[in-house]
């Protein structure tokens, strides 16, 4: 699947290969301190995901959740820190690993 030409009906389908292309490609733009680029992909793929799965307490939901709100910290953007942080405590809950490393990520 070649996001380069991924329609919006697509973004708002519960098409699970776009969503790990644009994990995918998230997690390639955070690891080249590309921050803006990597938020935008994850949004896209926690879209995505939240279509598919009415029940989002899934391992995948967590990590997405977890890398937008690292994505967000680091582009010092509160507001989507706050918004995944909140999605990731509501599901997963304050002692999910994720969490915790979360407000460690907070204190440094």
């Amino acid at each position: 699947y070649n996001i380069s030409f991924a329609k919006q009906e697509d973004i708002e389908s519960s098409n699970g290969e776009l969503a790990t292309l644009y994990h995918v490609k998230a997690d390639i733009a955070f690891a080249e301190h590309k921050y803006d680029e990597a938020m935008n992909l994850y949004q896209k793929s926690i879209g995505i995901y939240e279509k598919r799965y009415k029940a989002i307490e899934t391992d995948k939901m967590s990590e997405l959740y977890s890398r937008a709100a690292e994505a967000a910290l680091k582009l010092k953007d509160q507001f989507f820190f706050k918004f995944y942080l909140e999605r990731q405590e509501k599901y997963f809950g304050l002692e999910h690993h994720r969490t915790r490393a979360l407000y460690q990520l907070m204190l440094l």
